[in-house]
């Protein structure tokens, strides 16, 4: 991908601000208690340019905490082959594609043709001399055959394809981070409502409890498909720069 971007960070910030929104309202009155005192209110109850300077840097950290920690289960789920009880219907898109020419309803046209390109390719570079043709057929095998293709698209794809492949890869990447980001506000409003009935004796948050986690999932259930189709397109565009028809 290229390098700093201002959509990027953009983006972090959007994630780290609709969480510390949520916090704000999940703890409003614990903040109109400390607010006046570390001056992130002005005289007229506004908030200053100090806290919005703060709560922009806040928001940018807790949008970087959470890339981190979505690749981490992404390559647990991926690459270590983890969770796949729970996911057999998601698989890495570059498996299906590359063996069965579709993934997630999208057709990859010339998926023989690649598949071979990339298998021949890769054991002249790496010198393999047997079973070629079946390389493709291991799922370990698969992803490398992948990241051989990333790389060799950056090189030889067009100026577009380029460009598609970074506009997919960070529709990707935002919607996936957004299923930490719903996972993250649940937990915040979790806590306050439980906090609520410990200390305020207030039963009918305990509804909350009950409908928050179930939301949050459904939510984070979509944000998930979503982000799996974008991958898909991703990973189709990646290997389809590999191919060049005359």
């Amino acid at each position: 991908m290229k390098n700093f971007d201002i959509k990027d960070l953009l983006i972090h910030i959007l994630h780290g601000g609709i969480i510390l929104a949520v916090a704000y309202f999940s703890f409003a009155e614990c903040f109109e208690g400390i607010a006046p005192k570390f001056a992130l209110l002005n005289e007229q109850g506004e908030i200053s340019g100090f806290a919005l300077t703060v709560l922009l840097l806040l928001s940018y950290l807790l949008g970087l905490m959470i890339d981190p920690l979505a690749d981490c289960v992404d390559t647990q789920i991926y690459k270590r082959g983890r969770f796949k009880k729970w996911l057999k219907s998601y698989p890495y898109p570059s498996f299906n594609l590359l063996k069965n020419g579709n993934c997630s309803s999208l057709e990859f046209a010339n998926h023989a043709i690649i598949r071979n390109i990339l298998c021949e390719d890769y054991a002249k570079n790496n010198n393999i001399v047997e079973k070629i043709p079946e390389l493709w057929r291991d799922d370990e095998n698969t992803m490398l055959l992948f990241n051989y293709a990333k790389n060799r698209a950056f090189k030889c794809a067009s100026l577009y394809q380029i460009d598609r492949i970074e506009t997919y890869f960070r529709l990707f990447v935002f919607y996936r981070n957004m299923i930490w980001t719903t996972l993250a506000c649940a937990l915040i409003v979790f806590v306050s409502a439980l906090i609520n009935i410990i200390c305020h004796k207030c039963w009918i948050t305990g509804l909350i409890i009950v409908l928050v986690p179930v939301g949050a999932i459904a939510l984070a259930r979509l944000f998930f498909a979503i982000s799996y189709k974008y991958r898909t397109y991703y990973c189709r565009m990646i290997l389809g720069a590999v191919y060049s028809p005359k």
